[in-house]
């Protein structure tokens, strides 16, 4: 009766220890898989995040890209809008210039038509006017 109830016992050991293993072994899978699950649940944002950010880096490339042209473009805007004011400015230098002369001319040309009218009276006086 002895070595039956023995053998008894250790067959129940073996049984709990076995249900033991399998049920450490459940807990190891599931203890994984919830691992594994939290994992991909947390990454699922970071990897929005990352790819959202690597959007936002290729677009503020673009946009200083972009920027840059348009300083350039920018500058020479301005370069020739600063050339067409020297333009404009030279075109009124030349402007007040032709008034001046124009004006210049005009009293050198009385004073010449002046002097040509009274050497001309002065010769009607000087000359006989007998016939």
């Amino acid at each position: 009766m002895l070595p039956a109830m023995l053998k008894e016992h250790h067959a129940e050991q073996q049984r709990r220890k076995d249900k033991l293993d399998n049920m450490r072994a459940s807990i190891s899978e599931a203890v994984t898989s919830f691992t594994d699950a939290a994992v991909d649940e947390l990454n699922a944002p970071v990897c929005t995040l990352y790819v959202n950010q690597k959007k936002l880096d290729s677009e503020l490339k673009r946009l200083e890209r972009n920027l840059n042209r348009f300083c350039k473009t920018s500058a020479q805007w301005m370069s020739l809008i600063g050339n067409v004011n020297n333009t404009l400015k030279e075109f009124g230098d030349i402007e007040n210039w032709a008034s001046t002369m124009e004006a210049d001319s005009k009293a050198i040309l009385a004073c010449l038509e002046e002097r040509v009218s009274r050497l001309a009276s002065r010769q009607n006086l000087t000359e006989p006017s007998g016939l």
